[in-house]
């Protein structure tokens, strides 16, 4: 079908569910042009105009590209000509295609691919904008009189690492130190890993508290997320230093955000100043302020999934993720990122907590815990035959069959919170604002697509977890059988990507 579209037509608006400050939308700006727009210029190449407001965020570009004709039907058989409008304001980048041509289907898909090469752009400064700024996560209230003679402790970077995922990455972690613990202990070494791993899932709930720097409950379930968007002067500078430490910047805020909450003002005036007094001066404007009630989004979930409340502890990772993990579904932790209450709008965030409450409900990290226990300790004491004629490469099929099942459980997890909160549309869409570069590069090609089920991740690829998902939402599912199933529908997954499908 031939459609004119002589007069601005927008396909599609970019829009992030939290709003960028002025120094990212004018840093993205900056970044377009030098890394997406210049090797894309020629010396023959229509001249590129802008316009540009810094001090609102606002900046405008116009260029024109060609697309080759795919429909010899049409009158016009030469290139045509498509004028390209790119607007970046701190609400949302939009981006309008006019041609006073006719657009046959095939061209229209190509003006959709360059839409999607933009986006594909904006996700991933905004992911590094993230890592490269500061985030603080603080409680919503006022501080007790204890807590302002004793500050709060900031969570451990190293735990972070471990827990950032799922419990999976843990256990990965002891199965790397079998290695050069049997080279020291010979193989009654695994009888020890064994040991060390129950050590760590029986204090799993635990050691996830030290992940964050926020516990929420019941009497406090509200928690703040302050962004501070880093200058680029900043940045060259190297590490940024502060005055003060991190637990005494995180109370200073606080008292800020409680202050602005009472009063019911603008928390942002107050918050730079506690930063300059820290020795990072910017202003309100590079200030962003997200609170969200998090403990009661856990809590209507958990009820719906017939469990505890476990505990939420609010960690300060930029990158939208969350954690659970716990011996029994009473002594659960779950951790969930900054990143997660600044991007994901409410439904997101649920879906999201409803899969970590899947791996909690089928008590991941005992199957986990279990699966290790029988490959280590049958090695030792009822197959040392296969543990000698393999060597290490027993220890290589060890980690391949802990990855297989790693899939598998995030595979239920997913169909777990599908079923029991029927968002798995909203899953799907939160699973690609998370990992949409990886989502983007997996749809594209098909190499890429069987390597991702290949790469060390106990995650299946993004891909075939949100078009499985995307069917479910279409179809709905009730099964019995959820770990037979999401098994099967890995190794369809699997074998389609083998396939080139």
């Amino acid at each position: 079908m031939i459609e004119s579209v002589s007069s601005p037509v927008v396909l599609e608006t970019v829009e992030f569910p939290e709003r960028l400050s002025v120094t990212v939308a004018n840093s993205l700006a900056l970044a377009f042009r030098a890394h997406y727009l210049a090797p894309r210029s020629s010396a023959g190449s229509p001249p590129l105009h802008s316009w540009t407001d810094p001090v609102a965020g606002q900046t405008e570009y116009y260029w024109t590209t060609e697309l080759p004709p795919a429909d010899r039907r049409v009158a016009y058989t030469g290139n045509v000509p498509v004028n390209i409008h790119l607007i970046i304001t701190p609400t949302d980048v939009r981006v309008e295609f006019s041609s006073s041509h006719p657009l046959d289907d095939i061209q229209r898909a190509g003006l959709t691919r360059i839409t999607e090469d933009i986006r594909a752009f904006v996700v991933s400064f905004l992911q590094f904008a993230k890592r490269s700024s500061l985030y603080l996560a603080v409680p919503t209230y006022p501080r007790p009189a204890a807590e302002k003679e004793t500050p709060q402790r900031s969570g451990s970077d190293i735990l972070r690492g471990i827990f950032s995922g799922n419990s999976t990455n843990a256990f990965l972690l002891v199965l790397a130190l079998t290695l050069p613990a049997v080279l020291f202990l010979g193989y009654y070494a695994l009888v020890l890993m064994v040991g060390a791993q129950f050590l760590l899932l029986y204090y799993a709930d635990r050691i996830a508290l030290r992940v964050g720097s926020v516990v929420t409950s019941a009497e406090r379930p509200r928690s703040t997320v302050v962004g501070v968007a880093i200058h680029q002067d900043l940045r060259t500078r190297g590490p940024i230093v502060l005055k003060v430490s991190l637990p005494a910047l995180r109370a200073d805020l606080q008292d800020a955000v409680a202050a602005a909450v009472a009063t019911g003002g603008d928390a942002r005036p107050q918050i730079a100043q506690a930063l300059g007094r820290a020795g990072l001066r910017c202003s309100a404007e590079d200030i962003e302020v997200t609170s969200r009630d998090v403990y009661d989004l856990v809590a209507k979930a958990a009820q719906r999934f017939d469990l505890p409340v476990p505990k939420v502890v609010i960690s300060e990772v930029p990158i939208s993720n969350a954690a659970a993990t716990g011996i029994s579904p009473r002594r659960a932790s779950m951790v969930i990122t900054a990143g997660s209450l600044e991007e994901l709008d409410d439904q997101q965030l649920e879906a999201v907590i409803g899969h970590e409450l899947g791996h909690i409900r089928g008590r991941d990290p005992v199957i986990l815990m279990a699966t290790t226990a029988v490959l280590y300790l049958g090695a030792v004491f009822v197959w040392p035959s296969v543990l000698a004629y393999l060597g290490f490469a027993y220890f290589i099929l060890v980690l391949a069959i802990v990855y297989m099942l790693g899939k598998v459980l995030e595979t239920r997890a997913d169909t777990f919170s599908a079923m029991v909160l029927g968002e798995a549309g909203e899953l799907a869409s939160a699973l690609t604002s998370i990992a949409f570069r990886e989502f983007y590069g997996e749809e594209r090609s098909s190499p890429i697509r069987f390597l991702r089920w290949l790469t060390p991740d106990p995650h299946p690829p993004v891909y075939f977890r949100v078009k499985r998902l995307v069917e479910i939402a279409s179809r709905g599912l009730r099964s019995r059988h959820v770990l037979l199933l999401s098994a099967r529908d890995c190794l369809m997954g699997f074998f389609n990507a083998v396939l080139g499908r």
